[in-house]
């Protein structure tokens, strides 16, 4: 069934792009929270968010 979500064109028009656009916006968020904790001195945090 996975498969046939996969190989369709709707998920090919639809699907990818907005997978990339989530994984953008996580992006940009986990980065934000990163140069934040940096500027808190919680310098901890910051290697680890950078990892992700």
């Amino acid at each position: 069934m996975l498969n046939e979500i996969f190989q369709s064109e709707a998920f090919s028009l639809y699907g990818i792009p907005l997978l990339i656009c989530l994984a953008r916006v996580l992006d940009v968020s986990i980065g934000t929270l990163r140069i934040i904790f940096v500027s808190k001195g919680l310098r901890l945090w910051a290697p680890i968010l950078g990892f992700f």
